[in-house]
């Protein structure tokens, strides 16, 4: 895969995804529904979602060389969380094609919870930062749908 390739399959993906994320928030009121979890052990909705959107930073920035920028995190209510995603679009808005030169020949080292882990880049994006967005992102789905949200299928 190339640079202008691995852009695609990435940034325009978070992009895409950093929408429905808000899009999920901004589809129901009730504020008790953030705190509603699949198991016990598990992150609740609010959780998940600012997970999703901290994987979408995390994943599009150290493919282009540089450190992942601070963002605000702990969304614990529906307008931080809003608040929040938008905040994670503006920041991928500011990410062009020519930001990702030599991402794709790029080795990527970082932390996967406790294990330390060195990947090449297309494997980094496509093996362990979208999976992870996704992931989070669908169990937060699960989870305000199973609340009885009305967020689709």
């Amino acid at each position: 895969m190339d640079d202008r390739a691995l852009y695609g399959a990435v940034v325009l993906v978070a992009r895409h995804y950093v929408g429905r994320a808000a899009a999920l928030v901004d589809g129901f009121a009730d504020e008790a529904v953030l705190r509603e979890r699949l198991a016990v052990d598990g992150f609740d909705a609010g959780e998940q979602l600012d997970v999703a959107l901290g994987f979408a930073l995390r994943v599009v920035w150290p493919l282009t060389g540089r450190a992942v920028p601070e963002a605000s995190d702990a969304a614990a209510t529906r307008d931080a969380l809003l608040a929040r995603a938008a905040e994670v679009a503006a920041l991928l808005e500011t990410v062009a094609p020519e930001d990702f030169a030599g991402a794709a020949s790029r080795t990527l080292r970082h932390r996967a919870g406790e294990v330390e882990l060195e990947q090449g880049a297309v494997a980094f994006a496509t093996l362990y930062g979208l999976p992870n967005m996704l992931f989070h992102l669908a169990t937060a789905h699960a989870i305000l749908r199973g609340a009885g949200c009305a967020v689709g299928k």
